[in-house]
């Protein structure tokens, strides 16, 4: 969860042309701010809590690498 709100907080767009620009970007400039700074204070806290009790049932995999090779005689 730490590394998803600290994507989240990262790459957010906060300008209202990036929101779709006219009264619907201005709208949501305030909003996505406050989210902004949800996910930019919340963060470290969920990485704290994490190294301490570390789920691992579900979620999302990161750091995988996977290399395929095309078989020969195909």
């Amino acid at each position: 969860m730490g590394y998803q709100l600290n994507r989240m907080g990262k790459y957010l767009p906060l300008r209202p042309a990036d929101l779709g620009g006219g009264f619907v970007g201005f709208a949501m400039a305030p909003v996505v701010a406050v989210i902004h700074g949800f996910c930019t204070i919340a963060a470290p806290l969920f990485h704290r809590l994490e190294m301490r009790a570390k789920y691992t049932r579900r979620g999302y995999p990161k750091n995988y690498v996977a290399i395929l090779r095309r078989r020969e005689d195909a």
